[in-house]
């Protein structure tokens, strides 16, 4: 990536960052998990889950509740 690159992502991302912190903010914690499964789900194979948890705003224990219900139901968890 060069740096004309960057200079030019920049105004994308801060249009983003607004929307997706009132998203992480207040959004439903199935929905938020379910987004970044969809949008990420390299991450969440990667990074340890405390640090998911904490990412979501969630306790480990809650993440872990989280992705049992989505197992027993997995079209929650699917992209459309």
């Amino acid at each position: 990536m060069t740096y004309q690159d960057i200079i030019a992502s920049i105004p994308h991302t801060l249009v983003e960052l607004p929307a997706k912190a009132v998203f992480l903010r207040e959004g439903e914690v199935d929905d938020r998990y379910a987004d970044l499964l969809k949008d990420r789900p390299d991450i969440l194979r990667r990074v340890p889950q405390h640090y998911i948890a904490s990412y979501l705003g969630i306790t480990p224990v809650s993440l872990s509740r989280i992705r049992r219900r989505l197992i027993k139901a997995p079209e929650i968890g699917q992209a459309e």
